[in-house]
Parts: structure tokens; sequence; C-alpha cells
């Protein structure tokens, strides 16, 4: 399932500060305006172990989810 979030300092246009992404969560960013510019970054709590780590490849998402190959082009 697909959910799109707002990065940003206007929050009474329902952007938001901060944004958290729940475990098993596969996710991505991008800028709405290409004449602009950000930094993104992941924290995670309460700890990180690389054993629960997963990066996947584009071709793996593309096959295990055709339905969002519109989004996974654009991200990857």
């Amino acid at each position: 399932q697909k959910h799109v979030r707002f990065l940003g300092q206007k929050i009474e246009k329902t952007e938001h500060l901060q944004i958290l992404i729940p475990a098993g969560t596969i996710f991505g960013a991008e800028l709405t305006d290409p004449n602009l510019f950000g930094l993104f970054s992941c924290m995670v709590s309460p700890g990180f172990e690389f054993d629960d780590f997963e990066l996947f490849e584009k071709e793996d998402l593309l096959q295990a989810y055709p339905k969002h190959t519109d989004i996974i082009e654009r991200l990857t």
C-alpha cells in the first residue's frame, strides 16, 4: 500500500517536520520542486542491527511490486 507524506515547515498545509516510518516499511523520498534541495536522513530507535537491514535491488522490487513500477523507476 502506497502512502505519500510531505516533509516541510508548512504544517498548516499538511507538511510534517519529521515522519515516523514503521519497521519493515520500504520507503523513499523525492523533491517535489526540482529547483530546491533537500537533506534527508534516517534515524532508527531504539537500536539498529545490520542483520535486520535489507537494501533492495531495483529488479527485485519491480518483480515483487509490479503495480508500483512508476514510483520504483522514479526513485531507483
